[in-house]
């Protein structure tokens, strides 16, 4: 009986032990296990009464149960003290690893107070930033609108300045009519005293092969002539000044001569509520102006007798005119005094006629060549008719270039 308890009271501590042990994570040093398993258990006998001392029959009775039982319950003793001591572990290790985790998820007042600092601090910056562009922008914008301005005024400004020299010139009509008309004989020269006697009428008269060649030649070269002289003497080198104050005044609404419908719906010349004119209609004012009122006034009053050769340079002329402005759009303008130009023959002269409130006609000047009839020259030698379209071209760049400089 005494070894029976024996055994029995070691196999308790056992389990007493282990059962200690899982509960506690960590131990101490200076703590007896083998202590604190005998005063557990001398604490369990003392509430149960299955002490000899106390009940003795019960005591016998413990022990006359078979051993098998025993072994299952402290079989499933231990499995249930195994499962408390995993989920005992577990536990301990979710608490070892996410307490850090908990301490940064849940900042401190401080570290709250720096995120909000940091946060200020980066959308300053930003609205800085963002200033900063907005000013910048602001600032090019209104360059832009300056120097626009700047653009657009800067003819009128210039006409301004220049209008006591204008209009000084347009009243000294002797002085200006004489160096003009040197600068277009200058021009014309050429062109006129190549061709000394009576061209053939290859417009009328195509059948006779041999006097259509010669004049279709003499007249080529005439214009090619021309057109060379405009192309050279419009650089400012070689421009006539009176002239260019001229052409200035033709430009703005108040000092404009005459309005032809093929220019005046294709423009709107410059007065005080219009300072903005595109390039390409500065030029076909000039252009028209020096043409019509220069240019053909001057060949038409020259000593040349081939009336024939003048009508056809004059029809040339136009053709390329309305060839390179006939792209621009059309713009509905106030202006109801239209005029064009029209062709008088008197005697061996030919003369142009001022007419009022023309036809549904774009034509400038009324009476010469049409373009079909024009088409047998311009076809009778292709690389001179290219050469002239050059020289027309850069004539136009170049009297924009000498007025407006």
């Amino acid at each position: 009986m005494n070894n029976q308890f024996l055994q029995g009271r070691s196999q308790s501590i056992r389990f007493i032990q282990t059962q200690t042990i899982y509960e506690q994570p960590f131990f101490t040093p200076n703590i007896d296990v083998l202590s604190i398993s005998e005063n557990l258990n001398l604490e369990k006998i003392k509430k149960q009464p299955t002490s000899r001392y106390q009940s003795p029959q019960k005591w016998q009775e413990s022990f006359k149960k078979p051993q098998i039982q025993q072994a299952k319950i402290i079989h499933t003793q231990e499995q249930e003290a195994q499962k408390q001591f995993k989920q005992l572990q577990v536990n301990y290790d979710e608490k070892i690893l996410f307490q850090p985790k908990e301490m940064i998820s849940k900042p401190t007042t401080e570290y709250k107070q720096l995120i909000v600092k940091a946060k200020t601090l980066l959308l300053q910056q930003r609205t800085l930033i963002m200033k900063k562009y907005f000013k910048i922008a602001s600032l090019a914008i209104i360059a832009a609108i300056r120097i626009r301005k700047s653009l657009n005024y800067s003819l009128w400004k210039k006409y301004q300045m220049q209008l006591k020299n204008i209009s000084f010139f347009l009243k000294l009509e002797l002085v200006q009519t004489e160096r003009i008309n040197a600068w277009c004989k200058a021009v014309c020269a050429k062109s006129l005293t190549s061709v000394n006697q009576q061209l053939h009428n290859f417009i009328d008269l195509p059948n006779d092969k041999e006097k259509v060649d010669q004049s279709m030649m003499k007249s080529i070269n005439s214009c090619q002539f021309l057109l060379e002289n405009l192309a050279y003497f419009s650089q400012p080198k070689y421009f006539c000044e009176e002239l260019k104050y001229y052409l200035l005044s033709q430009v703005f609404l108040d000092h404009k001569a005459y309005f032809s419908k093929f220019v005046s719906s294709r423009t709107l010349y410059l007065h005080t509520k219009n300072r903005q004119i595109k390039e390409e209609e500065l030029t076909m004012i000039l252009v028209e102006s020096i043409l019509i009122d220069q240019i053909i006034m001057n060949i038409f009053d020259s000593n040349q007798k081939c009336l024939f050769l003048l009508k056809l340079i004059a029809s040339l002329l136009q053709y390329l005119f309305i060839k390179k402005f006939i792209k621009l759009k059309q713009k509905k303008s106030n202006i109801q005094k239209l005029s064009a130009h029209q062709i008088i023959q008197i005697g061996n002269r030919i003369k142009l006629n001022l007419i009022s409130n023309p036809s549904a006609n774009d034509l400038i000047i009324i009476g010469l060549f049409t373009n079909e009839e024009l088409q047998s020259l311009l076809n009778y030698k292709k690389v001179v008719s290219k050469v002239i379209d050059q020289n027309f071209e850069r004539f136009c760049c170049n009297l924009h270039t000498t007025v407006f400089a």
